[in-house]
């Protein structure tokens, strides 16, 4: 039985933490360049 494939992730689009908090728990939305930190919820344009 053969896995499903994942594309990997450039580290460039998840290496940024987060100004506020520090978390790295953060998303980068390529379509409008904003960064998401999933822990304290600040966005950063």
């Amino acid at each position: 039985m053969q896995g499903i494939k994942v594309p990997k992730t450039p580290k460039v689009w998840n290496a940024e933490p987060c100004p506020a908090c520090n978390s790295t728990d953060v998303r980068i939305h390529m379509e409008t360049d904003e960064l998401v930190c999933l822990k304290c919820g600040l966005v950063v344009y």
